[in-house]
């Protein structure tokens, strides 16, 4: 027998997903639907306005971001991507990206080199994130789901706090996000149209890859997924998705090659957009670093490079000393991909490291750790969502999405979820014995108060869990240590991400309906993919969020349906 949810037996209407397949895949959104998604980008631009207003003039540059606003003054004066140093010579730079830095340039060319304009550009760019994950929803999806995705983007703790970061993350999350929502859009239509589209599409992730190098590595992914979204059949789709994908990925290439003709003549050696690939690649070989980042003059310099000077050759000499050491010590490299990907999946508080790291007197450690304890609390729970979302929804392997769902949300809330998952096992047990009783007995009413009584406690007890482990994480608490930490939130918690891929993969040609999940699936496996090769950090899982926000949203199509009721 198929192992699928027959939409028969629910009660009430048919579920959004099955009635718009049934139809012949997306649909648009009604024009109250795009009122919906101007309210809920409004809510996210008008948050993060907040954040403006309350950080403008209080938070320098910090981190990356000394490097960024300097760079991008000195585009903006016309003298591109220099750095002058303090004997006064001045040199050719391409260390970082140059998207985020060139966006700010022109930025501060009209209006100067003001950080609440960069301020103001994160904003903007962030409260659009929120618009293309309700556009995403909408065409799938049920107006209530779309309505929770974009809330979801809107009140992401993290997101709106980085809006006072000048770092590219942020820009690179809304980036791919619309790139996403391009791909779902994607059908077939006449010549010149479709090309315009494709073109659009791809050089949309051209644009992101000058952010963000690695999201090359989605354009031919997602350019797949739009190809087999069109209305072809048969060999004609076989052909759509290939030729989408080399597309996008073409035209993401070549909009980038202007940049890499550039550093080809003034860095003495090409590189296709950013000469930090060899840092990052010899920091994430090196045992000593242990996964995450770590300044190169700690670990030690490779002899060979001691005396290579030139930006872009240096990079090459740390890209060869890193792979000189991965093939010597294959084991010992594969050894260190859990703590890269628990470091990048596992941990956050990047906007509070930097807002902490910018001014201390008014972001201090402690509003840095509630800070922490709220975003822990809000990703986990966007992460349990997303587990629920792909194990219920119509399809075939439901049995195995479900097992993956549950080991995924175990590992993922550690010892918050076992409590959590013990605290719903009691009330349904408590609540079905007190459902035998007779009417109007004591005991009945005792049971049902015990029952609400240890589910307060069980959900209650995830959010103080995470915020105990992040005090331990700050090595504030030395009598539980790192190994508290781990009883606490789990060393695999980021196990859950790869139960997410799974989950979408046993969907099968359902991911043609369920178009969030597949977009969300290529994103999450290229990024475990690059840093489990590289080395991680919380900041750099920022790029799936609104993507997870996108799945999370759709959690409130399914749950009524586990329970017999009418679809939102």
């Amino acid at each position: 027998m198929t192992d699928t949810v027959d939409p028969a037996k629910h009660d009430g209407e048919e579920p959004s997903s099955l009635r718009k397949a049934s139809a012949g895949g997306v649909t648009e959104p009604s024009t109250r639907w795009r009122g919906d998604a101007l309210v809920v980008t409004g809510i996210g631009l008008a948050l993060r306005l907040v954040v403006v207003g309350w950080a403008s003039g209080r938070f320098p540059p910090a981190g990356d971001g000394t490097f960024y606003q300097v760079v991008a003054a000195r585009i903006a004066r016309g003298l591109g991507y220099t750095w002058a140093w303090p004997n006064g010579a001045v040199t050719y730079a391409a260390h970082y990206p140059i998207g985020y830095p060139a966006g700010l340039g022109a930025l501060y060319a009209l209006v100067g080199p003001r950080l609440v304009a960069a301020f103001i550009l994160n904003a903007t760019v962030g409260a659009l994130a929120v618009y293309a994950v309700h556009r995403i929803v909408a065409l799938t999806e049920s107006r209530g789901a779309a309505l929770a995705a974009g809330l979801l983007v809107a009140l992401h703790p993290t997101l709106v706090a980085y809006t006072a970061a000048l770092m590219t993350e942020g820009a690179a999350a809304t980036l791919v996000t619309v790139c996403a929502w391009l791909a779902v859009r994607h059908r077939t239509g006449a010549g010149k149209r479709m090309a315009v589209r494709v073109a659009v599409f791809g050089l949309l992730m051209g644009v992101a890859t000058l952010v963000r190098p690695q999201l090359l590595l989605v354009a031919p992914l997602f350019g797949a997924l739009a190809g087999w979204w069109s209305n072809q059949t048969g060999r004609r789709l076989a052909f759509k998705i290939v030729a989408t994908s080399i597309a996008v990925t073409v035209l993401s290439v070549v909009t980038c090659l202007p940049w890499t003709a550039r550093n080809c003549a003034r860095m003495g050696r090409c590189v296709f957009v950013s000469a930090n690939g060899g840092w990052n690649l010899l920091i994430g070989s090196h045992e000593r670093a242990r996964g995450s980042w770590a300044a190169l003059e700690k670990l030690g310099i490779p002899e060979a490079c001691r005396q290579v000077f030139g930006e872009a050759d240096k990079d090459a000499c740390f890209a060869a000393a890193g792979l000189a050491r991965i093939r010597q010590q294959p084991i010992r490299w594969l050894s260190l991909v859990p703590a890269k990907l628990r470091a990048t999946f596992d941990e956050v508080g990047a906007p509070g490291w930097y807002l902490n790291e910018s001014n201390p007197r008014e972001f201090t450690e402690v509003e840095r750790q509630v800070l922490g304890a709220a975003e822990v609390v809000w990703q986990r729970v966007l992460v349990l969502l997303c587990l629920i979302a792909l194990a219920c929804w119509p399809g075939p392997s439901i049995r195995a999405r479900r097992a993956l769902g549950w080991t995924g949300a175990l590992l993922a809330l550690g010892a918050a979820g076992v409590v959590l998952a013990v605290g719903l096992l009691g009330t349904v047990v408590l609540s079905r014995t007190a459902s035998t009783i007779r009417p109007g007995a004591r005991t009945r009413a005792v049971a049902l108060a015990i029952s609400a009584l240890l589910l307060i406690l069980a959900v209650a007890i995830v959010p103080a869990t995470f915020w105990l482990a992040w005090q331990v994480h700050q090595g504030g608490l030395h009598a539980l240590g790192r190994a508290g930490e781990l009883v606490l939130t789990g060393p695999w918690a980021w196990c859950a991400y790869l139960a997410l891929v799974m989950q979408a993969l046993l969907l099968g040609r359902m991911l043609r309906t369920h178009r969030a999940a597949a977009a969300l699936a290529a994103l999450v496996a290229v990024t475990l993919a690059t840093h489990a090769l590289f080395f991680g950090a919380a900041r750099y899982a920022m790029v799936c969020f609104p993507l997870m926000a996108a799945v999370a949203g759709c959690a409130i199509d399914v749950l009524p349906r586990r329970q017999g009721l009418a679809s939102v």
